[in-house]
């Protein structure tokens, strides 16, 4: 959590009417970053030369190596007084200083987070035990999964991953509940397959497909503006999300995207030197030679945007929702149609 970026956020929402006491909590687990991370970031990407992974360098995988490392800074330490939270500042300092060389203004920093203090310490709080509570009042709790599956930093394209799990696992760690007692897990996946940055994409388009796909999809990253790599669905893909995830219903979005396709891609497998592969290999160097094996299906041509019952969706729409319900076991539940909030169709 970048508190400044944070209190920006409140403050312009607050500007607009939006009364957020009570609404927003950090959990006091939650780990800070701050901009020395960020300097980490870009130091570590640019010492990598050609070999980038692509990071938007906002210093989160730095936080996380702090983290594992037993010496981060969490929200509770700030909480607990700038007295501590000083005195582990300047020790972060001087081992970024130690280690890279890099020095920060710690005294500018300090002010910033004195000033911050008085606003942001009350929306510290255990979240564990919040979450208990809310259950016990018998209130809906929704988390929702950040980044996206195949940049899981256990399960993804490593070393070309996020920092942290992003799994229903990771999801119950990180909030402090147990997964058992998670009532739905809703799968969320594109009509079609994306990456933003590095990474192998065996699925990948190129040329005139992957460009209408960008385009039509509004496919650029939501925090760096980088043009995303597009390319077609990937049940290889999705059906290790579902062994590692267990989602009991699919939310396919961005259907109306592929209405303008005579034909339709669904990588159904790969093989890889010639033999079939039954699952995403663990290793890079092997994704890259991956080989996709790919069945297209006859398009629609029709918008489809304006659609929210089911049944109205042209056929050869229902018949490639039903083709990725068949061979990933789940259930296609919500279906997305357009860009609105009201562009859903609940099956």
């Amino acid at each position: 959590m970048h508190l400044p970026s944070l209190k920006t956020e409140i403050e312009n929402l607050e500007k607009t009417g939006v009364n957020l006491e009570g609404r927003v909590l950090i959990s006091s687990e939650a780990h800070l970053l701050f901009d020395f991370h960020k300097a980490v970031d870009e130091f570590q990407e640019n010492a990598k030369g050609a070999d980038l992974i692509g990071t938007t360098k906002r210093g989160i995988g730095p936080c996380y190596s702090d983290k594992m490392s037993r010496v981060g800074i969490r929200a509770g330490d700030f909480k607990a007084g700038l007295e501590v939270f000083n005195k582990k500042f300047d020790d972060a300092c001087d081992r970024i200083k130690d280690l890279y060389g890099i020095e920060i203004d710690r005294e500018e920093e300090k002010k910033i987070y004195a000033d911050l203090y008085a606003s942001m310490a009350p929306y510290i709080i255990d979240a564990s035990l919040y979450l208990e509570k809310v259950e016990a009042e018998n209130k809906n709790i929704l988390l929702e999964g950040a980044q996206a599956f195949m940049l899981d930093i256990d399960h993804g394209t490593y070393p070309f991953v996020t920092s942290s799990s992003i799994n229903t696992g990771g999801m119950g760690a990180g909030c402090g509940m147990s997964p058992r007692k998670f009532t739905e897990v809703i799968g969320v996946t594109k009509a079609y397959c994306t990456r933003v940055g590095s990474g192998p994409f065996p699925s990948e388009l190129h040329a005139e497909e992957g460009e209408f796909l960008r385009k039509e999809g509004h496919e650029f990253g939501a925090v760096t503006g980088r043009p995303r790599r597009c390319g077609w669905i990937d049940l290889v893909a999705l059906k290790k999300f579902v062994r590692v995830n267990g989602p009991d219903t699919w939310n396919i979005t961005k259907l109306d995207v592929l209405s303008s396709f005579d034909k339709i891609g669904v990588v159904v497998g790969y093989t890889l030197n010639g033999k079939p592969m039954e699952t995403i290999p663990s290793r890079t160097d092997d994704i890259e030679k991956l080989i996709p094996i790919i069945e297209y299906k006859e398009g629609w041509k029709s918008d489809i945007s304006d659609i929210r019952n089911y049944d109205d969706l042209p056929e050869n729409a229902k018949n490639f929702l039903l083709f990725i319900e068949e061979k990933t076991g789940v259930f296609v539940k919500y279906i997305g149609v357009g860009a609105g909030n009201d562009a859903l169709i609940i099956r």
